[in-house]
């Protein structure tokens, strides 16, 4: 947490990774590194329980294959010496994801100087394919690029605390990375991925052989590098090759190889009087999934340290929110994962990952595994993060707020093309239906409109109706917090929503110290919204203007998700009363958009995606789209 945390640990968990927020995966993790990783930076990581942090790289972009490093070969290296030096000073390790060998273009010169590393074509890229070859390791010379250049980058950062190998699906790698062997293996597919090995090396040999084999392969290089680096494997996606627990692969794996499996994925779950599969992070189910009990318990069976990976932070569910505030699961995760006997866990993916209630709620099971029962713990995040003593109304806050969530319709295709991230500054539209493809939820890019492209196993009169009861609960359990926030006192007739000015909360929140962030909070907020509102003047509440912000705009992002899909029904029947119902959708989005903007103007975390670090609501976003509506509804 914050006061209490590092250094206290009483279990296994000896591992505990997470991400800093204003790191760009889209665009290499290498820049900004002195403004993102902060003193105030490492010491929140620290304070919320964490000892260790990872970036994404490409072995490319860090080593030379079989000659000498390039000016920018070696200004990354010395970038990431510096990023290790910092964290170490601060008992923090860097960890790297790795997804290796990585692809080259078709056309890239590298394959005239290399023929015999080209392996299966294919294509990638989004939203624009291009035809690529992916690197063979079925060839000694595959193998040896690898190796090699694995070699030279533990050499290089002797330090390194360790990699985190993804070897299935996301970028193409191998000839089989994404390739499907196992018909179940499609459930968790995405659009690249597809039958058949058009490499005749690869095509005779079973996928796990060529997985084990790579994983193993970088092993044996950190390991004659004289490096004690971790070397982890990330089950993400194994399940295209083979059903769970994959023990083709696994039995292959060299014993000091540690097998990182995802919590949630492969779970089952009720929602809508229907059980449904859970194929994505999930705070709203608890887990653990189907796949990750399995693996994990074959992985410790055959010696392997397992860790697991999950979101603490928000996951696609809501991805633009700051946090889900879903404490009561999240304790019942780490409640879980304290009694498996895991050796730690990677915390995030590339979002989800800033410093609030939910990585404080981390901090404190990290330092306080005495606090063995639900009520005992979130009684004690309340005392101990927000400095309030309402213990009894918090728990109920929060059980009403989870309660509420059990009316989310999870589903792979809603929250990845869905309009959930960006809903709240999308147009409420009564032109005609164009058909429009949908787009993916986690990038800025051109919306499409056909919604039922998104909704999955179910229909879209159980959307719209489950998205109202949860929106509905919701704020009965936000009425419920901000009692114990603001002791009381309503914050919406403090002043609040009339702030014009400077954001309190920065879009960088993550990378300043607690005395910084009390500071603004007296320089910037009004002194009248100080002294209608108790305790806005100290750390506390300053976290708890944080939790107020978020959560009323977690129910904003909902309902106008609701409202857009309850306007598609009716674009789509077309009927003689669309244009009184359309006005109607509109007055109340209206005062949605209305009650979000003062949100938004206190708060410049939220709207941000932080995969690819661009705003998909946002202030201005907001007043225009304010702007709109009332010229619409006056219309």
């Amino acid at each position: 947490m914050t006061e209490t945390t590092a250094g206290h640990l009483k279990d296994g968990w000896t591992t505990r990774i997470y991400r800093n927020s204003g790191a760009h995966f889209n665009r290499g993790d290498l820049e900004n590194l002195e403004a993102d990783y902060t003193e105030a930076w490492f010491d929140n990581l620290r304070n919320h329980g964490f000892n260790g942090f990872w970036v994404q790289a490409r072995l490319r972009d860090l080593v030379a294959f079989r000659g000498e490093e390039s000016a920018g070969q070696r200004r990354s290296l010395e970038r990431l010496k510096w990023l290790i030096a910092r964290g170490r000073k601060r008992g923090c390790g860097l960890y790297l994801l790795l997804e290796e060998p990585r692809y080259f273009e078709a056309d890239d010169p590298f394959w005239k100087e290399h023929p015999d590393l080209r392996g299966a074509s294919g294509g990638w890229g989004v939203p624009d394919r291009r035809p690529i070859y992916y690197i063979c390791t079925s060839t000694e010379a595959g193998r040896a690029y690898l190796y090699e250049n694995a070699l030279r980058l533990h050499r290089f950062l002797p330090e390194l605390a360790g990699s985190i190998l993804i070897t299935a699906s996301e970028y193409p790698t191998h000839c089989y990375s994404h390739v499907i062997t196992n018909p179940g293996g499609h459930i968790f597919a995405s659009d690249q991925e597809h039958e058949g090995i058009d490499c005749p090396r690869c095509g005779r040999r079973p996928p796990e052989e060529v997985v084990a084999e790579i994983i193993n392969t970088y092993r044996e290089a950190v390991r004659q590098s004289g490096s004690a680096a971790a070397v982890i494997a990330w089950n993400w996606s194994w399940v295209m090759y083979s059903p769970n627990p994959q023990p083709e692969l696994i039995d292959r794996l060299d014993p000091e190889v540690q097998v990182l499996a995802d919590f949630e994925i492969g779970g089952r779950t009720n929602i809508y009087g229907k059980e449904r599969r859970v194929e994505e992070y999930s705070l709203i189910f608890v887990g653990p999934g189907d796949r990750y009990a399995s693996v994990t318990g074959y992985a410790r069976k055959q010696g392997h340290r397992h860790l697991a990976k999950l979101q603490v932070g928000t996951t696609h569910e809501l991805a633009t929110a700051a946090n889900l505030p879903l404490l009561g699961n999240l304790f019942r995760k780490l409640d879980y994962l304290r009694r498996d006997g895991s050796g730690g866990f990677l915390a995030s993916w590339n979002f989800g990952n800033r410093f609030t209630i939910n990585s404080a709620a981390v901090g404190l099971a990290v330092a306080r595994p005495d606090l063995d029962t639900e009520a005992d713990f979130l009684a004690e995040l309340c005392r101990s993060y927000l400095g309030r003593q309402e213990t009894d109304r918090f728990v109920h806050a929060v059980g009403i707020m989870e309660a509420a969530f059990r009316e989310f319709p999870i589903a792979n295709r809603l929250l990845h093309i869905g309009p959930l991230n960006y809903a709240l500054a999308a147009p409420l539209d009564g032109s005609p239906l164009q058909g429009k493809p949908l787009s993916a939820s986690w990038l800025a890019l051109e919306r499409g409109d056909n919604w039922e492209e998104c909704l999955g196993p179910y229909t879209l009169d159980e959307v719209i109706t489950g998205l109202g009861r949860l929106a509905v609960k919701l704020e009965e359990g936000l009425r419920e917090l901000e009692k114990v926030l603001f002791a009381g006192v309503d914050p919406w007739w403090s002043g609040l929503t009339d702030y014009r000015g400077e954001a309190v909360i920065p879009r960088h929140d993550d990378r300043i110290s607690d005395q910084e962030r009390v500071t603004r909070l007296i320089r910037l907020l009004p002194g009248e919204c100080r002294r209608r509102l108790p305790g806005l003047e100290n750390i506390h509440g300053y976290r708890c203007l944080q939790e107020w912000t978020n959560g009323w705009a977690v129910l904003c992002f909902l309902e106008s998700a609701g409202r857009l899909f309850d306007n598609y029904r009716a674009r789509k029947a077309a009927g003689p009363g669309y244009p009184e119902y359309l006005d109607r959708l509109r007055q109340e989005e209206l005062r949605t958009v209305r009650r979000a903007l003062p949100l938004f103007r206190l708060d410049e975390r939220l709207g941000l995606h932080l995969e690819c670090q661009e705003y998909l609501v946002s202030r201005s976003l907001l007043e225009a789209k304010e702007k709109s509506l009332s010229a619409e509804v006056r219309a």
